[in-house]
């Protein structure tokens, strides 16, 4: 099989706004987002409180297969980011919530690969779990906030819709997203809104950092350890006790990836061995081995594949099958640098 269809975009990125570390990021790019991606990004940021989760760990099942069955139905990734037909027969209602939902999904994979911000989670889920305080200012604010790789905050603003935005759309998110002006007494890194347009015939994503000041700031308190531990605790803990039902182990960089089955789906979804060992035991010191290993898991969200969407946070998902084939196994050898790769199932 010609590998390199697997390689070409399938959408566009408008980037602006972006001073300073991040200037470079400004301008129209082509970009690449597969509906694996969309579906991992949508489970890691998660729909259902955190404590809901606690309560009943097979959320993170029930909620990915909502989230697939509406993604495998109402887009398709190849040779663009589209919406189908069935999208466009919803009524008005049922299109803002699907509209919604993929931009909360294309946002998180945007900002994992162009603000190197893998942990992206909902902001009122954290203020109704006391992880993160409103010290000062209004709700009305940004979406999301996430930690990149050098503990810095972000603050992003996710929409979707069909159709390119207007104005009066970038107004209202570009004034929701740059409220949030403190994190820990901290300016945030950047406060961007991503929207996500829709159509027949392909996708844009635009993607901005207002730099104007805001009417009514608002400031944030966030325990990082408590943001962190609950990043993963509500989608893995239902898989702590459970022997994984695959394993994909990379051998040239030692890493094993236990991978779970989502019943009801075509899907496994897992993190590496270490992660898992860690949280079952409520620590989170698997993440300064996961710097050490930084410029493999910086490499794994550019992957490129249809079937198998890995991020730098670590999570994997993947779809039942995908390995055994050998142009997936021949690709994902390439992406990575080389190296051996074997999927063992039935740890």
């Amino acid at each position: 099989m010609n590998l390199n269809y697997l390689l070409m975009p399938n959408s566009t990125i408008i980037i602006d706004g972006y001073i300073g570390n991040y200037a470079d990021l400004n301008g129209q790019h082509p970009f690449r987002i597969s509906k694996t991606d969309i579906a991992r990004g949508l489970i890691t940021i998660g729909k259902t409180h955190w404590l809901q989760y606690a309560k009943r760990p097979d959320r993170t099942i029930l909620d990915f297969v909502h989230h697939w069955t509406g993604l495998s139905s109402y887009l398709r990734d190849f040779p663009n980011l589209r919406i189908t037909q069935r999208y466009k027969d919803l009524d008005g209602s049922e299109k803002v919530a699907k509209s919604y939902q993929i931009g909360m999904g294309v946002a998180k994979i945007v900002a994992e690969r162009k603000l190197r911000t893998p942990y992206l989670q909902h902001v009122d889920n954290l203020v109704k779990a006391g992880i993160v305080t409103l010290t000062a200012g209004t709700k009305e604010r940004g979406d999301l906030v996430g930690l990149d790789t050098s503990d810095f905050w972000h603050v992003i603003e996710a929409k979707g819709r069909t159709g390119r935005p207007s104005s009066a759309d970038k107004k209202k998110a570009k004034d929701q997203a740059q409220r949030i002006t403190v994190i820990n007494r901290v300016a945030p890194a950047t406060k961007s809104y991503c929207i996500t347009s829709l159509s027949t015939v392909g996708t844009e994503i635009y993607l901005s950092d207002p730099d104007d000041l805001p009417a009514l700031p608002a400031q944030l308190e966030i325990d990082q350890e408590k943001f962190l531990y609950v990043y993963y605790d509500k989608t893995f803990r239902s898989f702590y006790d459970l022997k994984p039902d695959n394993t994909i182990v990379f051998e040239r960089y030692n890493l094993q990836f236990n991978l779970f089955k989502l019943n009801g789906s075509e899907f496994y979804l897992g993190l590496p061995d270490f992660f898992l060992r860690d949280l079952a035991q409520g620590k989170i010191n698997f993440l300064e081995q996961r710097d050490e290993a930084s410029q493999v898991f910086d490499r794994f969200p550019f992957l490129g594949l249809p079937g198998l969407s890995i991020g730098s946070d670590g999570v994997v998902l993947m779809k039942e099958g995908f390995l055994s084939k050998d142009y997936a196994l021949e690709f994902t050898k390439r992406r990575l640098g080389g190296g051996n790769i074997r999927l063992i199932s039935g740890t």
